[in-house]
């Protein structure tokens, strides 16, 4: 088994309203780490994340799952949370040991209660995040429109840094605003406009750099982007087609470079105050296993 430090550690929870597509995309990062050799499915019964023998009869998640996902030499932890409020108290112990979160919205439904909920729980605690637009594969989606209703919901601090190639059926991948200078110049343009501005919000060199009409160089934008992401002035969208793993590796990749290690979030206000030299172990989830008893899950700091 691989040993990893703190830096190349990423705890992320992902949260949304039950149906938006988390538990699919946590399968398939956990498939694409290659921790398993198939593709679960929730609707098959077969999910590595939603595999109590309740979860499979509603189809959807009664309890939150850590599914750890290595990529590119980082270890993705997530933390599948249910989206109902029946069980928000699983969703409130995964928020306790998250240092990041991943905002599920279905494309076909757009924003719903559920992820309006998960919304003012991370403006609470000031959790770094990302929104993910699922299932853009759908019919009648349409990715402007969704991300539309997320800016006018949460404000223009929400600014994708993917297009889809298509909508429907004609969506095969994903191309990154941060890299692809021809989406910059082409259909993209005025999203990555609002991308180079928010990023240059966030440091007085880079608005002064903004503001003098020069580009931003590809480093700038990710380092920037890093910042304003853990200081909550950045909130990135990203589209996905999970059963297909359309657009999962690009997520994983935005997980590892541009939200906050254990490192990061240690400098937060509202983190454990742990004396100089002592650990600090939080017991956050216990749960009893028909094959080994009751196991406890904590978190260390």
């Amino acid at each position: 088994m691989a040993e990893f430090t703190t830096e190349p550690i990423r705890n992320v929870v992902f949260l949304g309203h039950s149906g938006s597509g988390k538990t699919s995309i946590a399968d398939s990062m956990f498939h694409l780490a290659g921790e398993t050799t198939r593709l679960g499915s929730v609707t098959g019964g077969t999910s590595d994340s939603d595999f109590e023998p309740e979860e499979q009869r509603r189809q959807s998640s009664v309890s939150t799952t850590i599914l750890p996902s290595p990529w590119r030499d980082t270890k993705i932890n997530v933390l599948d949370a249910p989206g109902y409020a029946d069980f928000a108290g699983e969703m409130l112990c995964a928020l306790r040991v998250a240092d990041a979160a991943v905002l599920v919205v279905a494309a076909p439904s757009g924003i719903s209660v559920g992820t309006t909920q998960a919304w003012d729980r991370l403006e609470e605690r000031s959790l770094p995040r990302i929104v993910v637009i699922s299932k853009i594969d759908r019919e009648n989606t349409e990715f402007d429109q969704v991300v539309d209703e997320i800016t006018e919901a949460w404000g223009r601090k929400c600014v994708p840094i993917q297009l889809p190639n298509g909508a429907e059926a004609s969506f095969t991948a994903v191309g990154s605003l941060i890299t692809d200078s021809a989406l910059q110049q082409g259909d993209g343009a005025e999203l990555y406009e609002r991308l180079v501005e928010a990023v240059a919000d966030t440091d007085e060199t880079l608005t002064e750099k903004f503001l003098e009409g020069e580009p931003l160089t590809t480093d700038e934008l990710i380092s920037g982007l890093r910042s304003g992401i853990a200081s909550g002035e950045i909130v990135p969208i990203l589209a996905i087609a999970a059963l297909e793993e359309i657009g999962i590796s690009e997520l994983m990749d935005v997980i590892v470079d541009l939200l906050p290690s254990p490192n990061v979030s240690a400098a937060r206000d509202d983190s454990p105050e742990i004396p100089e030299g002592a650990e600090a172990n939080l017991v956050f989830k216990t749960s009893a296993d028909p094959f080994v008893g009751k196991l406890s899950y904590f978190r260390v700091f």
